[in-house]
């Protein structure tokens, strides 16, 4: 069976209602505070921990934020596009969180919306700052609050399309937009070769496609690796940001670090991969992609 995977990028535009203060690395908090207000939408038993349910199969709360019954680097059906925002807003300013679901998760869509409105009621960040959902877009279509029946339609990108139209290029740059952490051979990288931006694509890829897509992914991934040996990194002008949170399941302080900037690569093999990096750029990459790392734009095509 042919693969697939679908994705719908969305925009929650939040009123303040309160002021609010967040600290840098602030979908962390966002996502924080979303997971609890998750669970109060969603679950539908009075039990305490998902270990102890027989409904996690349709859970929402469990397939976007649970910890229990998940493994390290498991991969969810969304994540946040940035892992910073505005830091700082005043009562009536408006704070957008750009979110996109992925695959079956898009299905999750009204319950986000519920729990986003849920949040909004509950408050945000130390102080509970109270917000109101103003508006939720997919592209140019506003789909909260809606204006009839029926809804208008998703944005929906999908990697079929992205295979659909292939140019020819034997140079591109690929900005980092935002802190992105590749461990190769056990280590986080600081400045990518092709073939390790690759192995990050097809790694992200594959485990999509595998939880939340459809058929399989198969390629011959060492056939692959093998033709990105020959496409040569020109030039790089990249740095490393680090970013704090606290982690709730383990009580401290984290600190997850990735670098930013912009690579160029060329070589005549390019072409073939544009496909899947630029599925790489709406998806992210490495670690941590769903508080918005590993972000990317392909530049040259």
């Amino acid at each position: 069976m042919e693969y697939e995977l679908t994705w719908v990028p969305l925009r929650f535009e939040l009123e303040m209602l309160d002021s609010l203060s967040l600290p840098e690395f602030s979908t962390s908090t966002i996502r924080g505070g979303l997971g609890h207000a998750m669970k109060r939408v969603s679950c539908e038993v009075a039990h305490e921990t998902c270990s102890r349910c027989d409904l996690t199969g349709r859970c929402a709360y469990f397939a976007t934020f649970a910890q229990e019954g998940w493994q390290r680097g498991d991969v969810r059906p969304y994540h946040f596009q940035r892992p910073c925002l505005p830091h700082h807003l005043s009562a009536g300013e408006t704070l957008a969180v750009d979110l996109t679901l992925i695959g079956s998760g898009v299905c999750l869509l009204p319950v986000f919306v519920a729990a986003f409105d849920c949040l909004g009621k509950m408050g945000l960040g130390a102080r509970g700052a109270r917000f109101r959902l103003q508006r939720v877009w997919s592209g140019p279509h506003c789909l909260f609050p809606s204006e009839g029946d029926p809804l208008p339609p998703l944005m929906i990108g999908s990697l079929s399309a992205l295979r659909a139209s292939v140019p020819v290029v034997d140079r591109i740059t690929l900005r980092f937009t935002t802190p992105t952490r590749i461990k190769f051979r056990n280590r986080i990288t600081r400045a990518p070769t092709f073939p390790i931006v690759m192995r990050a694509v097809f790694r992200r890829i594959s485990s999509l496609v595998a939880r939340f897509g459809q058929g399989r992914f198969e390629l011959d991934f060492g056939a692959w690796l093998a033709r990105a040996e020959g496409v040569e990194r020109e030039s790089r002008s990249l740095s490393w940001r680090d970013l704090s949170r606290r982690s709730g399941r383990q009580g401290r302080r984290m600190t997850l670090g990735g670098f930013v900037g912009e690579v160029t690569f060329t070589g005549a093999e390019l072409s073939p991969f544009l496909p899947f990096l630029r599925a790489g750029s709406v998806l992210h990459i490495g670690k941590n992609t769903v508080f918005g790392f590993g972000g990317y734009e392909v530049l040259g095509i």
